[in-house]
This record gives structure tokens, C-alpha cells and sequence, in this order.
């Protein structure tokens, strides 16, 4: 499932919420999706 645009502003939300800055789409989208491969890497049992 590709990301959205209401995923990437609900992530630079929580990032402006947590570390009191602002971040460009582009940024959010870059960390958001490397945060869905770490999760997916993780849940990926046959890998470990």
C-alpha cells in the first residue's frame, strides 16, 4: 500500500508534535516509508 498524502501529514503532525519541528513532504515521506520497511523487515520472520 503506497502512502498517501493524509499519511504523510499525519506523520509530519506527530513529528512536529514530538520534536518541535517541521518537515517537508519530501522528508516525511522518505522517513515514513523507511519506517514501514523497518516494521516489515521485523515482522518478516523468515528473515531471522
Amino acid at each position: 500500500m503506497p502512502l498517501e498524502q493524509h499519511h504523510i501529514d499525519k506523520f509530519k503532525e506527530i513529528y512536529k508534535k514530538q520534536y518541535g519541528e517541521e518537515i517537508s513532504d519530501d522528508e516525511a515521506w522518505l522517513m515514513a516509508n523507511n519506517l514501514i520497511n523497518l516494521f516489515k523487515l521485523l515482522m518478516d520472520k523468515e528473515e531471522f
